[in-house]
C-alpha cells in the first residue's frame, strides 16, 4: 500500500467518524422550550472543566520552559565525534611525550659512559710440557713390582 493511498483511506475515515459524531449529536433530545440548557449541571461542570483547563495550561507551560532548558543544555554537550577525536589527540600527545622522555634518558645515559683505558701490551703466555720420559719395563718384571708409577728406583 503506497503512501497516498494509505493518506486516502485515513481521511475517508476520519470523514466517517466526524459524520457519524454529528448523526450522534443531532440525535440527543434538546429542550425547544427555550428555557435554559439541557442538562441543569452542565454550568458546574463547565466550570470546574475551565479551572482543570487552566492548571493543564501552566502544567503545559512548565513544560515548555522544562524542554527548551534541556535542549540549550544538551547542544553544550560533545558529540561522539568531539570524542573520539579528543581521545586521538590525547593518546597522539602522550606518544609524543613518552617519546621525548625516552629519547632523553638515553641522550643522557650516552653522555655517562666510560672513557676507554689505554691498552697496554701484555706478552704472550707460552706453555711448555717438560720432555718425555722413557720407562723401560724388564721383560720378566711383575706388575707389582712396577708399582702405580712403574718400577722404583732401588
Amino acid at each position: 500500500m503506497t503512501a497516498s493511498s494509505h493518506l486516502k483511506l485515513v481521511a475517508s475515515a476520519a470523514e466517517r467518524a466526524a459524520e457519524d459524531a454529528e448523526d450522534a449529536v443531532n440525535s440527543l433530545p434538546i429542550d425547544v422550550g427555550g428555557s435554559g440548557p439541557h442538562d441543569p449541571g452542565m454550568e458546574t461542570r463547565v466550570a470546574r472543566l475551565e479551572v482543570e483547563f487552566e492548571r493543564v495550561r501552566k502544567d503545559l507551560d512548565e513544560i515548555k520552559t522544562d524542554l527548551r532548558t534541556l535542549v540549550l543544555n544538551t547542544t553544550a554537550l560533545p558529540t561522539k565525534r568531539d570524542l573520539t577525536n579528543n581521545t586521538f589527540a590525547g593518546l597522539g600527545i602522550g606518544l609524543a611525550l613518552m617519546a621525548l622522555i625516552i629519547g632523553g634518558i638515553i641522550g643522557g645515559l650516552s653522555w655517562i659512559r666510560a672513557e676507554p683505558s689505554p691498552v697496554a701490551f701484555q706478552p704472550p703466555v707460552t706453555i711448555t710440557a717438560p720432555p718425555a720420559q722413557v720407562i723401560i719395563v724388564p721383560p720378566g718384571a711383575a706388575p707389582a713390582e712396577l708399582g702405580p708409577a712403574g718400577p722404583q728406583p732401588e
